[in-house]
């Protein structure tokens, strides 16, 4: 997995990010958003592969836990376990993005409606959680508007880009390392902080 992250992540460093240049910013949003969804991919599977291990091990059927399925899911699964994995400056340059990409979207008129969800989220700078879910889906939602939407070539769409790009950037190395630790956990432990997190997040 660090392999193929690292070599993305090189495609993305050697564009010449010249600021409004729209081809480059969807290539290196593309690319940041691939090895991203990678990372979060893999850590599902890691979730659900202890969480099928525990299950199999449980002969009372209140103690087993439900997998990991949607997209939706997903992304709540990775603003879970980044709350405490984020440093303080990782964060400010996030809710700096966060708050670039909202004033871009508002001022051209640009999915108001993921702008408002950015600028509600901002208002709210102790709640890493919701923020973190809340970028998460108004980029999955970006990438679905590029890959889905109306076709149009605005110089202001590099800007979006390349700011959800940089996020991503930030987020994806510190979903490998979360990667990496549940894969060093031993059952048990997994699960007890498993249970924790959810009984904190209700």
């Amino acid at each position: 997995m660090q392999e193929f992250v690292d070599a993305w992540n090189r495609k993305c460093d050697e564009l010449p990010h010249s600021g409004n240049n729209l081809g480059d910013s969807i290539i290196e949003f593309v690319m940041r958003f691939v090895a991203y969804t990678a990372c979060a991919n893999a850590l599902k599977e890691e979730e659900n592969r202890k969480i099928k291990e525990h299950n199999a091990n449980q002969k009372d059927s209140n103690k087993k836990l439900n997998p990991i399925r949607d997209n939706h899911a997903n992304t709540d699964l990775v603003s879970s376990r980044l709350v405490n994995a984020i440093s303080d400056e990782t964060f400010s340059m996030l809710l700096h993005n966060a708050n670039e990409l909202s004033n871009v979207l508002t001022q051209h008129n640009l999915s108001v409606k993921n702008a408002r969800k950015i600028r509600n989220i901002l208002n709210q700078p102790n709640q890493k959680k919701g923020f973190i879910d809340t970028l998460l889906k108004v980029i999955y939602s970006i990438r679905c508007n590029l890959f889905h939407g109306e076709k149009q070539s605005l110089p202001i769409q590099a800007d979006v880009l390349h700011l959800t790009a940089q996020c991503l950037a930030e987020i994806t190395p510190l979903v490998l390392d979360q990667i990496r630790r549940e894969e060093n956990m031993i059952l048990d432990d997994f699960i007890n902080e498993l249970l924790n997190q959810n009984l904190e997040q209700e």
